[in-house]
C-alpha cells in the first residue's frame, strides 16, 4: 500500500472525510458525522453537550450532530466564547489539517428548535490562531442551510493571530441561546477558479494518457540544396515510437513541373537532330 493510500485509510478510520493537500478529493465533505468514530472528534465548552444523532438527521444522511446547550445565555463578552472556557461551543477536531484556501464556502444544514437564531462558527489552524463569523439567521423548526464564504471579509470576528486557511485543523460551532440544535455534515465546495483549474488538469492528464497509448508521430524535414536553383533533394524522416522510415519526396511546391519541362526539352532536341539529318540526306 502506498503512502497516499495509507493516509486515506487512516483518515476514514478516524471518521472524517478530509480534503487532500492537492485539493483533488472526489467529495466536498470535510466532516461526515455518519462515519465510524465520528464521536471521537467532538469536545465541548461550558454548558454544551454534543452527541452523534441518527434519528433526527438531514435528508439523505444517516447521522448528524446534536447540540444541547443547557447553560445560560453567554454573558462574558456578547458571543459564544471560542477561547476557554468556550461556553456554548462544540469543537470538531480534524485528524489532519484541511486546505480550505481554494474552497468557496463552509456549508452545513442546521435545525434550530429554539428560535430564528444566528450561529457562531470558528476556524482554528495548526498554529493555534483562530477567527470567527456569525452566520445568517436560521428558521425555527426547519432545516436551514448555512453558507459562510471562506474569506477574511466573512471570518472577521474575534480574531487571534492570522488564520492560515490552508492549515485548518479544528472547527467550532457555538450557540447563543440555550436549546437543542441538529447539524448535518459539513462541506466546502471548490471555488470556481479551482474547479476550472481541475478541469484543465484533467484534460491535460487525459491527453497525456492518449499520447502514451498511441505514440505521437514526429516529422522532421531536411532539405539539401544542389547547384541548380530549380531542383532540390528533400528527405522526410518519420518516426513513430521506436520504428522509423525514410521517403524521398520532391521539394515542396515544385511538383512534377521540372520533370515535364525536362522531358519536353529532350524531346525538342531529339526532333531537331532528326530534322537536321533529314535535310542532310535530301541535299
Amino acid at each position: 500500500m502506498g503512502f497516499a493510500s495509507l493516509v486515506s485509510a487512516v483518515v476514514l478510520a478516524c471518521g472524517v472525510s478530509v480534503l487532500a493537500a492537492s485539493n483533488t478529493a472526489a467529495s466536498d465533505v470535510i466532516v461526515n458525522f455518519g462515519a465510524s468514530g465520528a464521536a471521537s472528534m467532538l469536545s465541548n465548552g461550558a454548558g454544551m453537550t454534543s452527541t452523534i444523532e441518527t434519528s433526527h438527521v438531514y435528508t439523505g444522511e444517516t447521522a448528524g450532530l446534536e447540540q444541547v446547550f443547557a447553560g445560560a445565555q453567554y454573558a462574558g463578552g456578547g458571543w459564544p466564547n471560542p477561547a476557554p472556557p468556550s461556553q456554548g461551543t462544540t469543537f470538531i477536531t480534524l485528524p489532519g489539517p484541511v486546505n480550505l484556501s481554494t474552497r468557496s464556502s463552509l456549508d452545513f444544514w442546521i435545525y434550530d428548535t429554539e428560535g430564528n437564531n444566528t450561529y457562531y462558527v470558528t476556524l482554528y489552524d495548526t498554529k493555534g490562531d483562530r477567527v470567527s463569523a456569525w452566520t445568517q439567521r436560521g428558521t425555527k423548526d426547519t432545516w436551514y442551510q448555512v453558507v459562510l464564504p471562506l474569506n477574511a471579509a466573512t471570518f472577521n470576528n474575534n480574531p487571534s493571530g492570522t488564520l492560515d486557511f490552508a492549515e485548518v485543523d479544528k472547527i467550532g460551532i457555538g450557540q447563543w441561546w440555550p436549546g437543542t440544535y441538529y447539524i448535518s455534515s459539513i462541506t466546502a465546495p471548490l471555488a470556481a477558479t479551482s474547479t476550472a483549474a481541475s478541469s484543465t488538469t484533467a484534460a491535460t492528464t487525459s491527453s497525456k494518457v492518449t499520447s502514451s497509448t498511441t505514440p505521437s508521430t514526429v516529422t522532421s524535414t531536411t532539405t539539401k540544396a544542389t547547384t541548380s536553383s530549380s531542383t532540390a533533394k528533400t528527405t522526410s524522416s518519420t518516426s513513430t515510437g521506436s520504428s522509423a522510415s525514410k521517403t524521398t519526396l520532391p521539394r515542396t511546391g515544385s511538383g512534377p513541373l521540372p520533370y515535364v519541362l525536362g522531358a519536353l526539352l529532350i524531346l525538342t532536341g531529339a526532333i531537331g537532330i532528326r530534322s537536321s539529318r533529314r535535310i542532310e540526306n535530301i541535299s
